[in-house]
């Protein structure tokens, strides 16, 4: 399982940008690395792990 942390440093790390809600960032960040991610974050958690995936060759590029 992936932490909070690791999250927002993978999305650093490929420029991917973030929610500009201050809320949703907030929210990632105060999750323990123990804790399941909350459901109004799946999103979030998804477009990071699925650009990830993409620029690991796993999934085809998205078409423009």
């Amino acid at each position: 399982m992936l932490s909070p942390e690791r999250v927002m440093d993978l999305a650093a790390k490929f420029r991917i940008p973030l929610p500009e809600d201050a809320g949703v960032i907030t929210a990632l960040a105060r999750l323990d690395s123990t804790e399941a991610v909350p459901p109004e974050l799946y999103s979030l958690i998804a477009a990071v792990l699925a650009f990830v995936h993409r620029v690991d060759g796993l999934l085809p590029l998205a078409p423009e």
